[in-house]
């Protein structure tokens, strides 16, 4: 695509990606989410351009919007993140159920199965992150969830580079 910044960025060849599926509260598939990566298994670099001031590298397809990538089945208390890796990172770390929203823009728009009673969500801890967090905590707690928001160790972006070791 023309002025894509993520193909800007990295050049026309195929590059290697984190697929996900995106599904609703009973599990059915709604989306696919794609994160574009590097060889060695970082995000992809973007690059600005004129068509596209304000590249990414995640990707959905499908309706993504009340979906969520499950790590886990629903729970009566659960973990809600905003990006995969820092799923994936606290799926491994406690041992609980992950769902990760597609995107920060999504996590308060997430829908749960109805056995969910409480919901603890792991912010980035960068300004954005906790901006998102507050929203989607505002929503979680307007539909009636207990909601409580944890967030990495200083000076850490999020749960992921904590894990990495990966100072911002």
């Amino acid at each position: 695509i023309e002025g894509n910044g993520l193909l800007a960025a990295n050049g026309p060849a195929p590059l290697p990606a984190l697929v996900a599926i995106v599904t609703d509260p009973a599990g059915q598939l709604v989306g696919v989410q794609r994160t574009y990566l590097t060889e060695g298994g970082r995000k992809a670099a973007t690059k600005p351009t004129e068509s596209d001031p304000k590249p990414k590298v995640k990707y959905s397809l499908g309706h993504v919007i009340g979906g969520a990538i499950q790590l886990g089945s629903p729970a009566a208390s659960m973990l809600v993140t905003e990006g995969l890796e820092d799923g994936l990172t606290l799926a491994q770390a406690l041992g609980r159920s992950v769902w990760v929203a597609a995107g920060a823009s999504m996590m308060p728009q997430m829908v749960f199965a109805g056995v969910t009673r409480a919901i603890v969500i792991g912010a980035d801890g960068d300004a954005d992150g906790l901006v998102a967090a507050a929203k989607a905590a505002e929503a979680y707690t307007k539909s009636g969830l207990a909601v409580r928001i944890m967030r990495p160790n200083p000076p850490y972006k999020d749960f992921n580079d904590e894990l990495m070791g990966a100072r911002s």
